[in-house]
């Protein structure tokens, strides 16, 4: 028969709980607090070692085992089989070539987002390598183009017109380092990467 001990108010309950099970007035209907643990009720079984059932006394490295999908640790055998091709993903297998700029957001509608810009990249409302939800920007816009080691934006007789550091442009315009460019509402530093 198991060890008991007695609760003044609840009656006896099992000794291994380390205390009366039922809340106390005093306590409030909170549970109580569980009983501490010996040392050697802690488990130490990790997956090898001495501490496993039929373990010999040399130390074993641990077995962790394998998870699944990123919820544990993999052979680099397995993180190879996990990386096969997949028709949702475009890799790239070297950084782009060519020229790149870009345009950081001054002012407007998602101020402080950059775009990068590279040859033939078009502005537009709804189609482009920069799309901008203002409805004071024409679909296409604008275009950038990289000619004689020199950025230009063409503006696409655009409703609203572009703007480059507050003159609107009529035809292809030479860009440089800090330029400011508006479309619609929205307002750009054009900055070129070395």
């Amino acid at each position: 028969m198991p060890e008991e001990l007695v609760c003044p108010i609840h009656g006896p309950y099992d000794a291994a709980l380390g205390s009366c099970p039922y809340p106390h007035p005093e306590s409030a209907g909170r549970p109580m607090a569980p009983a501490p643990l010996d040392e050697d009720d802690l488990p130490t079984d990790l997956g090898a070692g001495p501490a496993r059932a039929g373990g010999n006394d040399e130390e074993e490295p641990t077995d962790l085992g394998v998870a699944r999908r990123g919820r544990g640790f993999l052979d680099e055998d397995e993180v190879t089989e996990l990386r096969r091709e997949r028709d949702d993903v475009t890799e790239i297998d070297e950084a782009e070539q060519g020229p790149l700029a870009l345009l950081w957001v001054k002012d407007g509608m998602g101020r402080g987002r950059i775009f990068r810009i590279k040859d033939g990249a078009n502005v537009g409302r709804k189609d482009g390598e920069v799309v901008l939800d203002d409805p004071k920007v024409s679909n296409p816009h604008a275009g950038f183009r990289y000619e004689n080691d020199q950025f230009s934006l063409w503006d696409f007789a655009s409703r609203n017109g572009t703007f480059v550091n507050g003159e609107r442009i009529r035809a292809a315009t030479p860009l440089k380092e800090n330029d400011e460019i508006k479309m619609g509402d929205t307002t750009f530093v054009f900055k070129i990467l070395p």
